[in-house]
This record gives structure tokens, C-alpha cells and sequence, in this order.
């Protein structure tokens, strides 16, 4: 447990940086996720063809680490700008450059495990700068 918090602190003042650490650029392909995610310790943009936020504050409220990699979930103070209110940045152990980035309308939907594709914005990014 105080090592969750210490982590979590760390991110919240940016000083975990590298693969492992959701900070940073990740640039996505395809139909829905062309364009780019960027993450610094206290703001973001995300730009796809389905989202235009820009500048938009956020909380780290949980962090984990699973046999697959870290994953992050992070609240957007002012989901109107983003049209997200959570976001979760999973990377993968394997290949620590890529990660599932994937938007939800509301921080419930981040458990709702039933929740139809439709309903959250799901793209593999990769990472391009730290």
C-alpha cells in the first residue's frame, strides 16, 4: 500500500518517466484513433478523429501493476472538454512502447466490464516520446 501511494504521488508530480510511466506522447493508426495522446504530469490533449481535448486537467486515481504491464486510470476534471470523464493507459510487459488507451463517458463505465464498444473509445498507441 505505501508503495501504491508513493507511485501514484511520483506520478502526480511527474517524476516517473520512461516506458513504464503513462507520461509522455503515444501515437495511434487506424479509422478511429489516427492522431495523438499526450500526458504530462498535470494536463493532456488527445486528439483522434472521434476527440478533441485539449489542456484538460487530471487525477490519477488508480494505478496497478499486472502480470500484463501498468495500468493507469486517470479522471478528467472537466470531461466536457474531452467528451471522456476517465481514461485507462495500459502497457503491455512485453513490448513496453505499446499501450491500450481507452476513453470513458463516465468513471462508472471504467468497471463496467459489459459495457458495449460503442460505449468507450479503445485504441493501441504507441508510445513515441517519454
Amino acid at each position: 500500500m505505501k508503495t501504491l501511494f508513493i507511485t501514484l504521488l511520483a506520478l502526480a508530480h511527474g517524476a516517473v518517466h520512461g516506458a513504464e510511466s503513462p507520461l509522455g506522447e503515444f501515437v495511434g493508426q487506424g479509422p478511429a484513433c489516427y492522431g495523438k495522446l499526450s500526458l504530462s504530469s498535470d494536463a493532456l490533449a488527445w486528439r483522434t478523429t472521434f476527440s478533441q481535448c485539449s489542456g484538460a486537467r487530471y487525477k490519477v486515481i488508480a494505478q496497478a501493476s499486472t502480470p500484463g504491464g501498468q495500468v493507469s486510470t486517470i479522471a478528467i476534471d472537466k470531461p466536457e472538454l474531452c467528451g471522456f470523464s476517465a481514461i485507462t493507459l495500459e502497457s503491455d510487459r512485453k513490448d513496453p512502447l505499446v499501450w491500450v488507451i481507452t476513453g470513458y463517458r463516465t468513471l462508472d463505465d471504467v468497471q463496467n466490464t459489459q459495457l458495449a464498444a460503442h460505449e468507450r473509445l479503445v485504441c493501441t498507441m504507441r508510445k513515441e516520446k517519454f
